[in-house]
């Protein structure tokens, strides 16, 4: 992790508790794999940069929107605003506070690997 992502892990106190909740979200979604799992058709049945206000249709797995949609039902569920939880998943699992959108990056490193970085993280900080 960057020093920025340090910075926004070690600034919420409960960041463990919702990167575990969030890594049982994603475990128990239709995410796509890891490399080298096979991701089926996922990378042809979604274009990213994924469009929010574009729906993308039968897609074989979790879309970035449905990922992110996934995430803000947690916020909700947790009592925290969808912005306090974003930051340290995105610090975890980009290891960085910048990038790409969030959900196209859970999307494209896969269900697998985003788990084990969020677990990880949850258990050391």
């Amino acid at each position: 992790l960057d020093k920025d992502a340090e910075k926004k892990l070690a600034k919420e106190a409960d960041a463990p508790e919702w990167l575990a909740a969030f890594a049982d979200v994603l475990e128990r979604s239709n995410a796509p794999s890891s490399y080298p799992h096979d991701r089926g058709d996922a990378d042809t049945a979604v274009v990213l940069p994924s469009d929010p206000e574009k729906s993308v249709a039968s897609a074989p797995c979790a879309t970035p929107a449905e990922l992110e949609q996934a995430c803000r039902d947690l916020a909700d569920q947790l009592g925290i605003k969808f912005g306090q939880i974003v930051h340290p998943i995105r610090a975890v699992v980009s290891g960085t506070t910048k990038g790409a959108g969030l959900f196209d990056l859970v999307f494209l490193v896969g269900k697998e690997r985003c788990v084990e970085r969020l677990r990880r993280a949850a258990a050391r900080i």
